[in-house]
C-alpha cells in the first residue's frame, strides 16, 4: 500500500459537500475535475464504516454525471484509511439494485494540505454517558461513566474519563486523561501512541502494525511504561477473516505485574456488538477471558456540535475464569484497531457485494 499526496486546492462548498454536511459527516473536502471527483469524509455518525460509505455513495450518485470517476477517502481522526474508486454509472446501478458494487480499493490519498475542511472535528467535542461493568476477583461492579473525546488536530485527540461504581459498592474513581496520536508511519504501517495521566501517575504506550495481504493479516508490536509497574511488551500475529468478521491472534507478552507468557484470542464482530475470547498463560496461572461489548448508542448519532451528548455508547462486560491477576494490560490500551476500525482494503473488497444500502 502506498500513501499518495495530491497538491489539491480545496473547493468551495458544492452540493455534495452540503448534503454530506447536512447528514453529519465531518472533515469534508472535495476535489472536482472534468471527469472525476474525490471526496474526503469522516464518519462519527454511523456505527460502522460500511453503513457510512453506502450512505455517502447514495448521496453522490444523483449529483454527478454518467461518466465520472468517483474516489471516496474515508478518514479517522482526519487520517485517510483507504480509497474506494468506482465509475458513477457502476455506483448508480448498485444503488438502484441495492446490490453488489463494482469498484477498486486503492491506497489512501492524503487530504490536501494546508487546508481547512468543512465541518472540522476539532470544533466538535463528544460527551458519552454510558453504563459499564467491571469484573474483579469473581465479583462485578456496575459503573456510570462519562467519556469526553476532543479532536485537536489531524491525527491527535484528547480523551477524558470520569466514572463511579454504584453497585454493590459506591466509589468515585479518579479522573483519567489521555492524549492519543494515530496515523501511518509508512505505507501499510499504522501506529497509535498514548500518553495518559491516571491515578498511579503518568503512563505511555504505543502500538505499531505491519499490514499483510491488504489487511488479511497483521504483525503487531505493543509497548508501554507506567509508574510503579513493570513495562509492557506484547508481540502478536493476527489473521483477519473478513468474510465472517472474525480475527484470530496469537503471541507473547510481558505485563504490568511482571508476569509473562503466550496467549491466543478469537474475536467476532457484529453490526452493533462484539465478542472476544482468549487464553493467557503466565506464571500466575492460565487465565480464560470472555468479553462482550454492545453499542447502545443511537443510529444515527445526533448531528455534530460544539458539545454533542451521546447517550448509551458501548457497554462492555468481561468474565475471567482463574488466574484473575494474570495478563493485566495498561488502560487505556494503545490499539490500532481503534484507528483502522477493521476497515482495511481486504475487508472492504469482501463487503462490496453486500453493502448496507440505506432504505
Amino acid at each position: 500500500m502506498q500513501l499518495l499526496v495530491w497538491p489539491i486546492v480545496a473547493a468551495t462548498l458544492s452540493p455534495v459537500v452540503e448534503q454530506l454536511q447536512a447528514l453529519g459527516y465531518e472533515n469534508l473536502r472535495l476535489n472536482e475535475a472534468s471527469a472525476s471527483i474525490t471526496v474526503w469524509y469522516e464518519n462519527r455518525r454511523r456505527p460502522t464504516q460500511l453503513e457510512a460509505i453506502a450512505e455517502v455513495l447514495t448521496v453522490i450518485v444523483p449529483l454527478t454525471g454518467n461518466n465520472v470517476l468517483v474516489r471516496l477517502v474515508p478518514c479517522m481522526d482526519d487520517q485517510p484509511l483507504l480509497t474506494l474508486v468506482a465509475a458513477s454509472s457502476e455506483i448508480a446501478a448498485a444503488v438502484t439494485r441495492r446490490g453488489p458494487l463494482k469498484a477498486q480499493v486503492e491506497p489512501p490519498i492524503a487530504p490536501p494540505s494546508p487546508d481547512t475542511p468543512v465541518s472540522p472535528t476539532w470544533n466538535h467535542v463528544d460527551l458519552t454517558i454510558q453504563p459499564a461493568q467491571r469484573f474483579s476477583q469473581q465479583s462485578y461492579d456496575l459503573l456510570a461513566r462519562l467519556e469526553l473525546a476532543a479532536p485537536v488536530r489531524a491525527g491527535l485527540r484528547i480523551t477524558g474519563r470520569l466514572q463511579a461504581a454504584f453497585l454493590p459498592r459506591q466509589n468515585l474513581e479518579p479522573p483519567r486523561g489521555t492524549l492519543r496520536s494515530v496515523g501511518w508511519l509508512a505505507p501499510g504501517v499504522p501506529a497509535v501512541f498514548n500518553v495518559s495521566l491516571v491515578a498511579g501517575g503518568l503512563q505511555t504506550g504505543g502500538e505499531i502494525g505491519y499490514e499483510l495481504a491488504r489487511g488479511l493479516g497483521f504483525l503487531k508490536l505493543r509497548g508501554g511504561l507506567a509508574q510503579n509497574r513493570f513495562s509492557e511488551l506484547i508481540i502478536k500475529a493476527e489473521s483477519h477473516l473478513p468474510w465472517w468478521d472474525c480475527v484470530l491472534s496469537a503471541g507473547w507478552g510481558t505485563y504490568a505485574l511482571g508476569d509473562w507468557g503466550p496467549f491466543a484470542t478469537f474475536s467476532r464482530t457484529y453490526s452493533r456488538s462484539r465478542i472476544d475470547i482468549g487464553a493467557f498463560r503466565t506464571h500466575y496461572g492460565t487465565q480464560f477471558r470472555a468479553t462482550l461489548a454492545i453499542d447502545w448508542g443511537p443510529n444515527p448519532r445526533s448531528q455534530p456540535a460544539t458539545l454533542r451528548l451521546i447517550p448509551g455508547g458501548f457497554y462492555q462486560t468481561s468474565y475471567l475464569a482463574t488466574a484473575y491477576l494474570a495478563a493485566q494490560t495498561l488502560d487505556p490500551p494503545p490499539d490500532i484497531d481503534g484507528f483502522l476500525d477493521r476497515f482495511t482494503p481486504a475487508y472492504l473488497e469482501v463487503h462490496l457485494d453486500r453493502l448496507p444500502w440505506p432504505k
